[in-house]
């Protein structure tokens, strides 16, 4: 046992006994942390300064009840963002951290435990012995130390160098005649990009500052905030002489440039050499840690018992998914058409290709700096791009259906004018459409005319059947905004570009329509879809496509659908309803066992007269956050996808999804969104009915439906 007189350690820590090694998955409970136990003021104990550090993890600290410190060699990663160095027997004096031992379980015979919870670690720095990991099939890389003063740019070279010479995947795409200007980052100058020039890129935050630097009618910068100007030293260190930056190399107060930079920003990032990413900071005045004056937060060591002990520094991933950069709306297309990112946070360096991922805190065994076959990757598997930070879109394995992520994905950022809604995303939407199997999109609204079907072992992939342009484009009105708010006039209700709001598809927050299965795609929808330009001439979709029209921003506003509708009143209940009945159970699933008496949750509820003594209710979602319903008032609901009783008995796409519809002037506008399935309503009986609830059917509680046609703003 070692000794509490040690001057450096306070007397619970003294008591620690860091003599034996936990063995394979061996789990060393050292200390506990609580009231009884506390932990000692910062600069009075090393091992508790530790701890400190460990307990103020981002964003808010920990909460410190019936912790723990724990060692051991093997903790799992869990749900967390991970780290690459938490496998048994590849860090021989085990990882330290701090954790409810109660919920630490063992998985495949090893201590699990998520580490999003508490995610810091601190180890030993000793070196092991290399022929122990020489034998291991990945070569691996441990936990190392980072300089707080500069960024390691000969290390960053040697990441580019390695993925230019092995992945013919993450090379910039070849755009000669690109229209841009860059900035010549010897000369401070904005000049016309030369012929098949090798350029960055930057990703950052404007901010909400006043800016006052500028371009000079000859091109010259002047009083560039201190991001700006350590983008560009950092590109001339890297190699690269030419940088293309928005703010700078888009002339500002020119609409119609502006309008064709945005149309081609996913051609200007997928033919930049090297994207960098501002991931830290509020606005351009931070700086890029490690590169100018802006140092990198220091990296926790202490000594304890002659040993050196260091605290891992925290995965960068988690830095980026919380920093301000990954909240924004631009940023979002920058990020995802990359074909190669170096992302700077206050604490390292992150880069990531669309093969593998690595960053400062890593190093290697041997030569070079690169675990096993994949390359630049810590246990990423060959030609895996799924796996990276950003999942990458033109691989040619990739799904058209993915699109539908990626506008629920980039719903949730924020943007300073929500003009800008479908110009941040264009570049996205642009060059989905020109994928194998193209995506194209009516005012925001995605539209999937072939997409592959999954790959098996036993075949080829093959199409599913070709989908129909109106079709298609239903499946994208499908569309939900969850905690909506008021929309923006600029833009026509039926799209989702319309409304400040997270995007979901259906009725239940999925990330995608639930599409998997349906060969006969004709089952749902089997109605029209027309356009009506400024001028009134209305044409048919499909009419419309085979013209030769581009389905992007330029369509009108206006669009007329013949479909079936159903009428709702809208309420609101404070409070339950009791004495009702559903088919559903408690998980929304079909109930076998028939009607089951259950109370309707308070909330916003659509509501019909099923008949003369049967009342229904079904959750309906309010894009219009806040607005008052009349109840009194009749709401048309808009039909846009078919269901199935047989689907939704399977759990599959059975849902039908509509659209809610108020009067505006002559037409209608979109308001909220509805998804009908029978294990979704609610009905309850007229207490003066005397009706047998046993006898009621699924048909008897279902709206009444009728087609019609209608015109929509």
């Amino acid at each position: 046992m070692a000794s509490p007189s040690v001057s450096n350690l306070c007397l619970d820590c003294g008591a620690v006994d860091f003599s034996t090694t936990p063995s394979r998955d061996e789990l060393q409970v050292l200390r506990e942390i609580g009231p009884s136990s506390a932990l000692s003021p910062t600069g009075t104990c090393e091992l508790c300064d530790i701890m400190n550090w460990m307990l103020d993890a981002p964003p808010n600290g920990i909460a410190r009840d019936n912790l723990s410190l724990i060692r051991s060699t093997s903790f799992e990663a869990g749900k967390g963002e991970g780290y690459d160095y938490r496998q048994p027997d590849r860090w021989p004096h085990g990882f330290i951290k701090i954790a409810r031992p109660s919920d630490i379980v063992e998985h495949w015979g090893r201590p699990y435990h998520d580490i999003s919870d508490i995610p810091r670690f601190a180890t030993f720095t000793d070196s092991p012995n290399p022929d122990r990991f020489k034998k291991k099939r990945w070569a691996y890389c441990m936990p190392g130390t980072v300089n707080p003063g500069r960024l390691d740019c000969t290390a960053i070279h040697s990441w580019l160098q390695y993925c230019s010479r092995s992945h013919d995947h993450c090379k910039p795409s070849s755009h000669p005649e690109l229209p841009i200007r860059v900035i010549d980052c010897m000369m401070d100058k904005v000049v016309q990009a030369p012929k098949n020039s090798h350029y960055t890129t930057l990703s950052y935050v404007w901010g909400t500052s006043p800016d006052d630097s500028e371009v000079s009618d000859g091109g010259s910068l002047i009083n560039l905030p201190v991001t700006i100007r350590d983008a560009l030293s950092l590109t001339i260190a890297l190699g690269y002489r030419y940088i293309w930056i928005d703010r700078y190399c888009i002339d500002q107060k020119n609409p119609a440039e502006k309008l064709a930079q945005i149309q081609q920003m996913g051609d200007i990032y997928q033919a930049s050499s090297l994207t960098i990413f501002a991931a830290c900071g509020t606005g351009p005045r931070h700086g890029l840690p490690g590169v100018g004056e802006t140092p990198r937060q220091i990296q926790i060591k202490r000594e304890i018992y002659g040993r050196e002990m260091v605290g891992l520094l925290d995965h960068p991933r988690k830095l980026i998914r919380g920093s301000v950069w990954m909240q924004r709306g631009w940023t979002y297309q920058e990020a995802m058409l990359s074909r190669r990112r170096l992302f700077l946070t206050d604490q390292q360096a992150y880069f990531e290709c669309r093969h593998d991922f690595v960053r400062d805190e890593i190093y290697g065994l041997g030569e070079p700096l690169y675990s096993g076959d994949s390359g630049l990757g810590l246990r990423m598997a060959p030609g895996a791009p799924n796996q990276s930070m950003f999942k990458d879109m033109t691989f040619e394995w990739s799904t058209s259906t993915q699109i539908f992520r990626y506008i629920s994905d980039y719903s949730r950022r924020q943007l300073t004018f929500e003009s800008d809604r479908l110009f941040a995303l264009l570049g996205v939407l642009n060059v989905v459409s020109e994928l194998k199997y193209p995506v194209f999109h009516l005012q925001g609204i995605p539209i999937i005319t072939s997409t592959p079907a999954p790959r098996n072992c036993w075949g080829p992939q093959v199409p599913r059947p070709v989908w129909s342009i109106t079709t298609a484009f239903m499946v994208g009105m499908t569309w939900n905004v969850e905690a909506g708010m008021r929309r923006n006039q600029e833009f026509p209700s039926w799209s989702w570009i319309s409304w400040a709001g997270a995007v979901s598809w259906g009725g239940n927050g999925h990330s995608e329509p639930r599409i998997d299965g349906i060969t006969d795609t004709s089952a749902l929808f089997s109605g029209s879809v027309w356009i009506e330009d400024s001028s009134g001439r209305i044409r048919g979709l499909e009419t419309y496509r085979d013209e030769g029209n581009t389905l992007g921003l330029s369509l009108p506003r206006i669009i007329h659908v013949e479909s079936e509708t159903y009428e709702v009143n809208l309420i609101h209940l404070s409070n339950s309803l009791e004495g009702c009945y559903t088919f559903g159970d408690n998980h929304y699933r079909y109930h076998e066992s028939g009607q089951r008496l259950c109370a309707i949750p308070a909330g916003d509820w659509a509501t019909w007269e099923a008949d003369s003594t049967i009342r229904s209710y079904i959750s309906f979602n309010s894009f219009d956050v806040g607005t008052t319903l009349a109840m009194a008032k009749s709401y048309k609901v808009l039909v846009v996808l078919c269901g199935s009783q047989e689907r939704q008995m399977m759990g599959g796409f059975g849902a039908t999804e509509g659209k809610v519809l108020r009067m505006s002037g002559e037409n209608y506008e979109v308001i909220g969104h509805i998804s009908l399935s029978v294990h979704s309503v609610y009905f309850k009986p007229s207490e003066t009915s005397g009706i047998d609830v046993s006898r009621v059917t699924r048909d008897m509680v279902l709206p009444k439906m009728k087609r019609e046609r209608v015109c929509i703003v």
